[in-house]
């Protein structure tokens, strides 16, 4: 070194600057060197920009640009242009260029469950070829990330989930835990039946379906009669309920205060009633064993027992009478079967 860069304390001003710039220059080319090591090769790709009015939520730089699912390229710039609109670069493979156009479709959707953002291109057919350097005006892109999806979800729910409806609920859940006692019993009731019914499972399935049409017969008016109910104004007003719920109980207690002094006012006919017993009940025991052929001979023997007398219609029929033990047992103590 010489004489101008060094004192004899050590560098001069003018050796420490240059020292000091060979630093800066040597930093700057590493840094260079790094950078332009750190970009990715975009040899065999072709880059074109869209222009957006909006755009799904994390769009930026290196964000997926997807194919029929597949990965095909990146986002590599996106550059705001005036109120709601940005102009977003992207780099795809040249090999599948071909099958896009000018009339191709965009949307932003999830790549993953965690809700990334990938870019979608849908071919369409019709349209330019995408050149190199081109600029599409793809306007409202459809949004359909999973975090969009929440953030709409959310918004609903603010509102349908309204203090009626959480109402509601309460109201459902309270009428569930009081007709569990009723679904106990009948689960019981049906493992009752199951334990001591003798019949086949296909013969007791269309008894279960007539009943079932029957209730779906009557659910319909039940449901009007309550809804009717329901819409009765007077029942809002506490005191004109209370009238008739003590009504309902007067009408009940006069009901069944009527229906004792009717039972007791029927005692005295205790004995007929038992002498028509005594009567109908042999008779229905006879009947057990009465044929179709039986009537259909007693009805064509009665039609030609009626004979004309003049004015008058005579029925002259003998009846021997053995099915009926009602009659003929009296007979027979009179000495007669006739």
């Amino acid at each position: 070194m010489s004489a101008a860069q060094y004192s004899g304390f050590g560098p001069s001003r003018r050796g420490l600057r240059i020292r000091g710039l060979a630093v800066v220059v040597a930093a700057a080319l590493v840094v260079t060197a790094a950078w332009w090591a750190s970009q990715p090769d975009r040899s065999g790709e072709v880059q074109f920009a869209v222009t957006a009015s909006n755009l799904g939520d994390g769009v930026s730089t290196e964000t997926a640009v997807r194919l029929r699912g597949m990965s095909i390229g990146s986002v590599i710039e996106v550059e705001p242009q005036g109120p709601q609109q940005q102009i977003v670069t992207l780099s795809v493979d040249e090999e599948h260029v071909d099958e896009l156009s000018t009339a191709m479709h965009t949307r932003f959707v999830s790549s993953n469950i965690f809700g990334s953002t990938a870019l979608e291109l849908i071919p369409m057919p019709g349209g330019e070829p995408i050149r190199t350097g081109s600029t599409l005006a793809l306007g409202d892109v459809g949004d359909y990330t999973v975090t969009t999806v929440l953030r709409d979800s959310g918004r609903l729910l603010l509102d349908v989930v309204t203090p009626q409806l959480s109402d509601s609920i309460d109201s459902a859940a309270e009428l569930t835990h009081q007709m569990a006692p009723l679904l106990a019993s009948s689960l019981l009731v049906m493992r009752n039946i199951a334990r001591t019914q003798n019949e086949p499972i296909s013969e007791l399935l269309p008894k279960f379906a007539d009943v079932s049409e029957g209730v779906a017969a009557f659910t319909p008016s039940a449901l009007n009669t309550l809804s009717a109910i329901a819409s009765v104004e007077e029942l809002e007003d506490d005191f004109r309920t209370q009238q008739a719920s003590e009504t309902i109980t007067e009408v009940s207690h006069l009901v069944l205060a009527l229906s004792g002094e009717i039972v007791g006012a029927l005692g005295p006919t205790s004995s007929a009633v038992d002498m028509l017993l005594d009567i109908l009940i042999p008779l229905n025991q006879s009947l057990g064993g009465v044929t179709p052929d039986q009537v259909d001979r007693l009805v064509d023997g009665a039609d030609g027992a009626l004979q004309h007398q003049g004015d008058r219609v005579v029925l002259g029929v003998d009846v021997l009478v053995d099915t009926f033990p009602a009659f003929r047992v009296p007979l027979e103590t009179t000495g007669g079967t006739r």
